[in-house]
């Protein structure tokens, strides 16, 4: 089976932090049985040296998660417990098929984060 992306993620992670708050690893170790990634999977990486699921997909599915405020990080950074907002609880209220870009695209600051990449990458 592939890695999941970013985008198949999103939801899940959501989804599990409403029952609990996890750190990093553990919603690596969770969403791997969910989705049956191998551990040769688990431990392939990029060419830059990063895991690709767990630092790669888990870490980038979190980042857009934050951007929207649907949760956020007990120290600040993606390696620590993340917890469900308000907002994400009441996404989950009527939840989607799918949290991807244009789902996240009705919340300001996601927008407003997309803005500010475009604008960095315009720069450079």
């Amino acid at each position: 089976m592939a890695i999941p992306t970013r985008w198949e993620l999103t939801l899940p992670i959501l989804k599990l932090l409403a029952v609990e708050n996890l750190d990093h690893p553990e919603h690596s170790d969770r969403l791997a049985r969910q989705f049956n990634v191998t551990d040769d999977e688990r431990e392939e990486t990029s060419l830059s040296g990063v895991r690709k699921f767990q630092n790669t997909a888990v870490g980038h599915a979190k980042r857009e998660l934050k951007a929207a405020g649907l949760i956020r990080y007990g120290g600040g950074t993606t390696l620590e417990p993340a917890k469900i907002t308000l907002r994400g609880r009441r996404v989950l209220d009527n939840p989607p098929t799918c949290i991807d870009r244009e789902f996240l695209r009705k919340f300001p600051e996601y927008r407003q984060k997309l803005e500010q990449s475009a604008r960095k990458a315009k720069r450079k």
